[in-house]
């Protein structure tokens, strides 16, 4: 049986109602924990991705070394990072958008060298994922929102502009490898269900709009964007689309958990 593997950030990983989340009306969760309802159960998902990580910062974690160890021919391994490499106040995290593979300082090199350099020679598939948006009160998505910064200042060093899902297409093209672009389907969802309705998709603490959390999906608005990752699967020549399930489900507003336990 092939194994997805997942890696990124908070945006895809799995959550339980863990302390930080017990003051959540409509708690966290990662679109990766719900890719498994489209999925046929011939193939297995491993969901490594991890809070707060950045492309380079993963690298230090148990799960990386779970993913170095046990990642074999015919796998898959999908890999969505970015929302904390853009973190540039922050030298652990950071990497910087428009180098290239050859620049240790770049999310270019990290993202060929460690994970699709390392999926490539083990015989396995690498799936290069761009980041969702960030949620935006006024629909206009532009900047950090989009994932792109400006110059910057990072431990003493000037970077110029940054534009991460680029960076992430770029890669997809130059080796040939399956692109879900997150970025644009998430950009063109969000602004056509306008701010208010963007609201019922994303972590809150309260049912005041103004406590909603910006980045972060909740259950409901975690199976929306795992159902909008699955059907842009469908359109790619990568393999893994066969193991999809004939499921046509469409995620219901119904589906998002109301913390009981909330503070």
């Amino acid at each position: 049986m092939p194994i997805l593997y997942l890696v990124g950030d908070s945006t895809v990983c799995n959550y339980d109602l863990s302390i930080e989340d017990r003051n959540f009306l409509y708690p966290r969760n990662g679109y990766g924990m719900w890719l498994n309802t489209y999925f046929k159960g011939s193939v297995y998902i491993k969901n490594l991705a991890l809070g707060g990580r950045s492309s380079k910062s993963f690298l230090k974690e148990e799960n990386y070394k779970y993913l170095c160890e046990n990642l074999t021919s015919g796998d898959y391994l999908m890999i969505a990072f970015s929302h904390n490499d853009e973190k540039y106040l922050d030298e652990a995290r950071f990497t910087y958008g428009n180098g290239d593979i050859n620049d240790d300082c770049s999310f270019k090199y990290h993202l060929y060298n460690y994970y699709i350099k390392l999926a490539l020679d083990r015989g396995a598939t690498p799936i290069l994922c761009t980041p969702i948006v960030r949620r935006c009160d006024k629909n206009e998505y532009q900047g950090d929102r989009v994932h792109v910064l400006g110059k910057v200042v990072s431990s003493g060093k000037e970077y110029g502009e940054s534009d991460y899902p680029n960076a992430i297409r770029e890669l997809a093209k130059e080796f040939e490898i399956t692109l879900i672009d997150m970025t644009a389907l998430t950009l063109t969802l969000c602004k056509n269900a306008g701010a208010k309705k963007t609201i019922e998709l994303f972590a809150t603490t309260s049912k005041n709009a103004v406590d909603i959390d910006n980045t972060h999906l909740n259950s409901f608005g975690a199976k929306v964007y795992a159902r909008v990752w699955c059907d842009a699967l469908k359109q790619t020549d990568c393999e893994l689309k066969n193991y999809l399930s004939d499921n046509s489900y469409n995620p219901k507003l119904s589906d998002r958990f109301e913390n009981a336990w909330r503070n």
